[in-house]
Order: structure tokens, then C-alpha cells, then sequence
């Protein structure tokens, strides 16, 4: 095991196209403006709704150099809305070259409540040029960021400048360079392409041994296709790395002799795999997700978020009280590693539970078909289009009423469902009174 936790080190260790290292970013601190005024007619970019409880946003430019050469970019920060307070926990995540923040979708009803700040970090050159200026090109006409060397990370080249960004921007947050935010820990995360730029940017930062990790603690998620497969190295910092069952289906589809991601907890990481949960949060964000040609099965209603606030939530106790998070069992395969072991209903066993699979009444398939791979590409070209979609078979009502003679028999079966998941530290007492008063009102058997 030593050994494949070696080899995926030296993955992540990063060559710059035609270089034998990576340099490191130039010793450079940003200057900062703003917040920039909003006016009738110069609004903030907003990609992603506010949390019920509603939050303060705020746009900042930031300046300054890296290797390719000057930049002035954008970060957007949303503040807990009074009267809750700072918790003094930042939640960074790159913004999204899908347009969107990523982490944040999933994380925004947890953060409202725990006064946690996120800040979305526009560091890549494509995000600027695409979608930020011309939203509005006199508000962001200074905005510049020099495209930089491409950097290997598996089979996908990723920018030096974002990287190099990121640093600069993390270091900023952390020296309390922003104003009105008074962080106590930053942390860094990124789901789907930006968990992978999370992957990246780890091994950018730490291509030199004896490397201090900028941000207090990393949470890549759902990020664990062939592009960016390789264990995650061992921090001086904590890691919690979330994998939905679809990034395990699709590493075995797609051929591959292992999973390439999976290796055991350490003394600062841990993995969590959930059963049942798609690539895309289809419940609360469908746009995560192409639909229009998505036909034969119903789109999940798998609770992403509820599983990102548990999860994030850990990571938070971890790095800022000392409180390791809890450790949880992979998602149960054969012993040849080439299939998902299930139960009954069709639902993946082991892994981070939830009462979706545990009081089921679906089964919750994270895949749209199968990805078996041909000379000539993926066999199935709808599931590479509805990849992101997860789908739900339900229960026939003659298994729904042997398991739940009564509606009665089935919420008290949720409710103590929930009240071990919550005690289990894999979901959060706010989000389990969500999900009792859905069970309440759910049509059962």
C-alpha cells in the first residue's frame, strides 16, 4: 500500500509542458479593491442563489504578479446576513469554468447557518474572458489574467496561472487582507473540474519537499475521473475527499484494473464514498446536469446537500478545534473490485449512509447507463451525455408494504434512521428535521 501511496505523489507532482519542474509562484501579495459599489447600473455577477436565511455579497479586484505576468482579477464573497456571526471559517472554491460555484450550491444552507464566508476565486483566464466581462464590460474592463505554462496533471493540462493564483489569493484571505472577513481557517475547496484544480493546485504547492500548505485544510469532491485519478498525497494540513457512487461506477466502467482514488484514511485524511449519489445535485441544482435528452428514467432526488453539509461540517471541526473526523467504510465492492456489492433493493452497501438507501423506497442508481469502453470511445454515447444525472427506480408498493406495514411504521423507521446518521456524524441535526418532515408528508407505502 506504501508503494501505490508513493506513486500517487509523484502524480501529483506537476511538470510544466517542456519543463523539468514547476517554479514556484513569485513572492507577491495582492493589493485589493473595493468592496466594488453596485449601482443601477453596475450589478454584482451572481451565479448562484442566496441561502434562505440570506447572506451578504460583495465583490473585490485583486492585483498583482505571477510568472506569465501582471493579473487583476475578481473574488465574490458571500458573508453571513446578520445576526448570525463570522464563525472566523472561510470555505474558498475556484470558480467554475461551468460558470457556477460549485461547492457552495451544496453548502450554502450549512454556511448561512454556521456563519461560515465563501468566496469564489476567479483564477482562470477562460472564466474572465467568457463569462465576467462580458456580463458587464465596463464594470470588469480592468480585469486581466495572462493565460500561463500548461501543467500535467494526469491526461489534463491545467493552467500555472490559476494555480499560482490561488496561492496568492489564499494567502491574502488568511492574512486578513480582505476587508470585513476575519478568518481564523481558509479552507479550499472544488467539485467536479474544480476538485480536480484542488488536486492540482495541492500538487503544485507541494512539488518541492518541506512545502507548508497555503490553506488550513482541502476538500476535493467528486472529482475522481480518469483526468485526475491518483490517490491523495499526505498533508501537513487535513483533507476530507467526498465521492459520490458515480465517480466509483465510472471507475470501474470505464476499465479501469483499480480504482484509482481510494486509499486508506491517515492521520489527516479521510474518504467518504456515498451510495446512491449522482455526479450533479439533481434535487436542489438541475442545471448541474443536462436533462433535455435524459429520457426512460426519473431524475434522483438524491439529498447532495445534505451529504456536503455533513461532510464539510467535519473538516470544519477537524482543522478548527482539533476534532478528527469520523471515519467511514468504502462502499462495499467484490473482492476482484469490478462490482458494487448491493443489497435487496438494489442500493449499494457500506459507505457514508444516508436514509435515502438505509429506509429505502427507490432505488438509486448514480449512473445513467453503463460506460463499458470500446477501441472507439465510450459504448454508450447517452450516458456519457446524461452522466451527470442520476436516476431512480422505486420500490414496488407490495415491497414498500412489507417493509412499511403502516405510514406510522415508516417515519418512526426514518426517524431513527436519522437519529443514528446524526449521532454517526454523517448528517447534521438542522438537516435531519428536513428530512423527517419529508418523510412526514411522503406518500408511504
Amino acid at each position: 500500500m506504501r508503494a501505490s501511496i508513493l506513486s500517487g505523489i509523484s502524480a501529483l507532482i506537476l511538470v510544466a509542458s517542456g519543463a523539468a519542474a514547476v517554479a514556484q509562484s513569485p513572492a507577491c501579495k495582492p493589493t485589493v479593491e473595493g468592496p466594488i459599489p453596485v449601482t443601477a447600473t453596475s450589478k454584482i455577477y451572481s451565479r448562484v442563489e442566496l441561502p434562505r436565511a440570506g447572506a451578504v455579497e460583495e465583490e473585490f479586484f485583486v492585483s498583482c504578479d505571477v510568472t506569465a505576468g501582471h493579473y487583476k482579477t475578481l473574488i465574490h464573497v458571500r458573508l453571513p446576513k446578520p445576526p448570525v456571526k463570522q464563525s472566523g471559517i472561510v470555505v474558498a472554491e475556484p470558480w467554475h469554468p461551468g460558470n457556477s460555484w460549485s461547492i457552495y450550491s451544496k453548502t450554502s444552507e450549512y454556511d448561512a447557518r454556521a456563519g461560515h464566508v465563501a468566496i469564489a476565486i476567479v483564477a482562470n483566464p477562460m472564466i474572465i474572458e467568457r463569462f465576467i466581462k462580458p456580463a458587464d464590460p465596463t464594470r470588469y474592463a480592468s480585469l486581466i489574467l495572462p493565460k500561463g505554462a500548461g501543467i500535467k496533471t494526469g491526461s489534463t493540462t491545467q493552467d500555472q496561472t490559476e494555480f499560482e493564483v490561488l496561492g496568492q489569493v489564499g494567502a491574502l484571505i488568511k492574512s486578513g487582507g480582505i476587508p470585513g472577513i476575519n478568518p481564523r481557517k481558509v479552507i479550499l475547496g472544488g467539485m467536479s473540474q474544480t476538485g480536480g484544480v484542488v488536486r492540482g493546485y495541492i500538487g503544485f504547492e507541494h512539488a518541492r519537499p518541506g512545502t507548508k500548505s497555503v490553506y488550513d485544510a482541502y476538500f476535493p469532491a467528486q472529482s475522481a475521473k480518469s483526468s485526475y485519478a491518483a490517490p491523495m498525497p499526505d498533508l501537513d494540513v487535513p483533507v476530507v475527499e467526498l465521492q459520490g457512487e458515480r465517480e466509483l461506477m465510472v471507475s470501474i466502467d470505464i476499465g479501469d484494473e483499480q480504482i484509482r482514488y481510494r486509499r486508506p484514511d491517515g492521520t489527516a485524511y479521510r474518504l467518504y464514498e456515498v451510495p446512491g449519489m449522482p455526479h450533479g445535485d439533481m434535487r436542489t441544482h438541475p442545471e448541474e446536469a443536462a436533462q433535455a435528452n435524459c429520457t426512460g428514467h426519473t431524475v434522483s432526488d438524491f439529498p447532495n446537500t445534505y451529504v456536503f453539509g455533513a461532510a464539510l461540517n467535519e473538516l470544519v471541526n477537524w482543522v478548527d478545534k482539533g476534532i478528527p473526523a469520523v471515519h467511514v467504510p468504502r462502499i462495499e465492492t467484490s473482492n476482484n473490485g469490478h462490482e458494487v456489492v448491493r443489497d435487496a433493493y438494489g442500493n449499494a452497501l457500506g459507505g457514508f449512509r444516508t436514509s435515502y438507501v438505509d429506509v429505502p423506497t427507490n432505488t438509486y442508481h448514480a449512473l445513467w447507463a453503463d460506460y463499458h469502453m470500446t477501441p472507439s470511445g465510450v459504448s454508450d454515447p447517452h450516458a456519457l451525455e446524461c452522466d451527470k444525472a442520476g436516476w431512480m427506480a422505486p420500490l414496488p408498493r407490495t415491497t414498500l408494504q412489507k417493509l412499511y406495514p403502516t405510514h406510522q411504521a415508516y417515519v418512526a423507521k426514518v426517524d431513527a434512521d436519522l437519529a443514528s446518521l446524526v449521532q454517526q456524524h454523517l448528517l447534521l441535526q438542522e438537516d435531519a428535521k428536513d428530512l423527517h418532515e419529508e418523510a412526514s408528508k411522503a406518500q408511504v407505502p
